[in-house]
């Protein structure tokens, strides 16, 4: 894929444009089995997954939001327009960023409407909601500002230097938030107030984060391991197993496990030592963009428009049912 000189556009391009992995292949590794459970259909390719109260929302760039059941029905499709990238949960509410809008929308889950639309600053890609705020990171001016989910108001900006911020690599932990920084090779740690920069790291080939204990895993580009970085040093690295990863990093979730979404793999990790529990490999080359854990694992197949459910073998086991596809478009929202 081809990326612009301005950093700010490669999520967007990312949500809109296919890409082609490794080889394919087929199979499982060590552990619990991982299974593929449905493949749902969505209008364009998807960006983000976030889970809230059982439901499962998929952004799709300028296709808007869609908020599927735990079963991947179809439940609403929500328009707002711009170009949706980002998504988040919490204080009851879904949160979406615009990039094209320059806008954080909050969405009501019991209506399935857009409740608010606060303007933020240029660009906005990445995208956390801890310490009591929502934390927008702008490309265009290379931020990262703390708003209040009451009031839409920014409290507190922490500046980069021009071109910093690699877009989407956020994370929030209980000392603070973290973001990929360093134009792509190092992280930044952001004190709980959003007023000052704690920690930085240098981390070739840095692209996305997930919480750890005392820290975060840092995804990198290509085939260089994962690291775990804890009271700010790095103390752990994995290697992705399997086809290895691409120049956007793989994307990762953490709960209970970390989960790592890659180059048409899915693999569940050991939290601390980053050791290999299990492992499906998809059976085509595929770009998973994003990759969320509850009951099951959902991840975003940008390849073919789709959004895959898989059976989480860390939930309490239930009934297996066969793959089956969703194309259904009822539910609209406009």
């Amino acid at each position: 894929m081809t990326q612009t000189r301005h950093p700010g556009l490669i999520v967007l391009l990312a949500s809109v444009a296919a890409l082609v992995g490794a080889p394919a292949g087929a199979g499982e590794r060590a552990g619990a089995r991982l299974e593929l459970v449905s493949r749902i259909a969505v209008e364009g390719p998807p960006s983000s997954v976030a889970l809230h109260d059982g439901a499962v929302w998929v952004s799709l760039g300028t296709e808007g939001i869609v908020r599927l059941d735990q079963s991947g029905k179809r439940v609403a499709h929500l328009r707002p327009g711009g170009a949706v990238v980002a998504l988040a949960t919490g204080f009851g509410s879904v949160w979406a960023l615009d990039v094209f809008g320059d806008r954080l929308l909050r969405l009501d889950p019991e209506t399935n409407s857009v409740a608010a639309a606060i303007p933020v600053r240029g660009l906005p890609t990445g995208l956390a909601v801890a310490h009591g705020s929502i934390w927008v990171a702008s490309q265009l001016e290379s931020t990262l500002s703390r708003i209040d989910p009451a009031t839409g108001s920014e409290l507190a900006t922490v500046r980069f230097g021009e071109g910093e911020l690699w877009p989407g690599g956020i994370a929030a932990t209980r000392d603070g938030v973290w973001v990929v920084s360093g134009g792509g090779n190092a992280v930044s740690r952001i004190d709980p107030a959003g007023t000052s920069v704690t920690a930085v790291l240098s981390v070739r080939g840095a692209r996305t984060l997930a919480p750890a204990r005392n820290g975060v895993w840092v995804g990198r580009a290509g085939r260089l391991p994962l690291l775990r970085i804890e009271r700010n040093r790095p103390v752990v690295t994995a290697a992705l197993p399997g086809r290895g990863g691409d120049g956007f990093g793989p994307s990762l979730a953490a709960n209970g496990s970390l989960w790592v979404a890659y180059a048409g793999s899915v693999a569940r990790l050991d939290p601390l030592s980053g050791a290999l529990q299990a492992e499906l490999q998809l059976p085509r080359p595929q770009h998973l963009s994003a990759i969320a854990t509850g009951r099951d694992v959902w991840t975003a197949d940008q390849t073919a428009d789709a959004v895959l459910r898989l059976r989480n073998p860390s939930a309490p086991a239930r009934k297996a049912a066969a793959p089956i596809t969703h194309h259904g478009r009822e539910g609209s929202h406009r």
